[in-house]
């Protein structure tokens, strides 16, 4: 008789803390520092501006305060693949995947 095999996913969700940082869509980005970094008090910047942000669960909510995003509001997926590693998907079903970028001395 064989049974069934089982496998079970741990669903990993993410403190404020462990999303502190940089992160890249790939080295490139790490390395120009062109990706987005979120910063302790809750605020954020990327290329296309600024705002603040806050995590709920999987949830990212992203509300920008200047450039591109400024005045808009977006809840995005966060999904956590590595300790160092991250999918973000937005509503209209965009995923990109973002690494940790390597502190600066």
């Amino acid at each position: 008789m064989i049974l069934p095999l089982l496998l079970l996913t741990t669903v990993t969700v993410p403190a404020d803390q462990w999303l502190v940082g940089a992160w890249g869509a790939g080295p490139a980005e790490c390395a120009s520092d062109s990706g987005i970094r979120f910063e302790t008090d809750g605020t954020y910047n990327d290329l296309e501006g600024e705002g603040s942000w806050e995590l709920a669960g999987s949830r990212l909510v992203v509300s920008g305060t200047s450039g591109d995003d400024f005045g808009r509001s977006q809840i995005v997926e966060l999904r956590v693949r590595t300790p160092a590693e991250m999918i973000l998907e937005w509503p209209d079903g965009t995923r990109v995947t973002f690494h940790r970028c390597p502190q600066a001395d």
